[in-house]
């Protein structure tokens, strides 16, 4: 049952909402799964998550769910088509704004994801936007101590979530190129596990 799934993905708990993207992984993977017959279902459930402006639960669930349908099946992606890769890259834009850090990131992978499957016309769209997230962050001005560690937590996110597209896009591009945004990757993980 598909709204058992959209509600675990809904889920205030992490675990919930992992169950919800590995029963959501089991249906897109499922051969007696008609994809004709329920791509619109999986995409309105979709995007009634990332456009919840309530909870960032949500929005992150569907962001997870967004990443299982990105790395489904090609015969789930060409079904699903091309505006709703665009819609997903728009709302991850939007979400790379989030108050919540887990949102953000998730919609950075998700930025990631579309650039592997989509190629690197996804980044080219998105680059200004992406950029302007990393120069609004290396432009704000930190005062105090208390809000030192929330700025350097949000700037860090940023550019987290700009090396893991750059990543992707690098699969593309350039492989050693990738190495070394995977060694600053990890260096910035583990700065702002701090």
């Amino acid at each position: 049952d598909m709204d058992a799934v959209w509600s675990k993905l809904r889920s205030h708990t992490r675990l919930e909402r992992d169950c919800g993207v590995t029963e959501l992984s089991k249906f897109l993977s499922n051969d007696k799964c008609r994809v004709d017959e329920a791509v619109e279902s999986v995409k309105a459930g979709v995007l009634s998550l990332v456009q919840d402006a309530a909870h960032w639960e949500s929005r992150q669930g569907g962001l997870l769910a967004s990443g299982v349908v990105l790395k489904a099946e090609n015969e789930w992606w060409v079904a699903c088509g091309e505006e709703f890769g665009d819609v997903l890259m728009i709302k991850a834009l939007e979400l790379l704004h989030d108050d919540e850090t887990r949102v953000r990131l998730q919609a950075g992978e998700v930025l990631g994801l579309l650039c592997q499957r989509n190629g690197c016309g996804v980044y080219e769209k998105s680059r200004e936007a992406i950029l302007g997230v990393i120069r609004d962050n290396l432009d704000r001005s930190v005062d105090a101590s208390v809000e030192q560690s929330s700025e350097t937590k949000y700037y860090v996110d940023g550019v987290c979530v700009l090396f893991y597209i750059v990543i992707s896009v690098s699969l593309c591009v350039c492989l050693p190129f990738c190495y070394l945004c995977v060694f600053c990757f990890v260096q910035l993980s583990v700065c702002s596990s701090l």
